[in-house]
């Protein structure tokens, strides 16, 4: 048990106490080779998580892509050992 991050309504990111399709995510490898990873909301699937570097924080946009200015999808990397 603990925390969940989720999407309810708006750009807004908040945190659960229990699980639901709003705090449930899909991870998707985005289209260039950089490590992105396109985060969708389940509850509704036209929801991703972005950063936005003009007011910087993630938020839960639409019609972003990858090559959207301003906005930037999340990057996993692997730590070499």
């Amino acid at each position: 048990k603990g925390k969940y991050l989720t999407w309810t309504s708006g750009n807004s990111l908040n945190v659960a106490d229990a699980e639901s399709d709003n705090t449930r995510w899909t991870f998707e490898l985005g289209t260039a080779a950089t490590g992105n990873v396109i985060i969708t909301n389940v509850a509704d699937a036209t929801r991703q998580l972005w950063y936005n570097e003009s007011s910087p924080r993630f938020a839960c946009y639409t019609g972003k892509t990858e090559t959207t200015s301003n906005y930037a999808p999340a990057q996993f990397f692997k730590l070499a050992e």
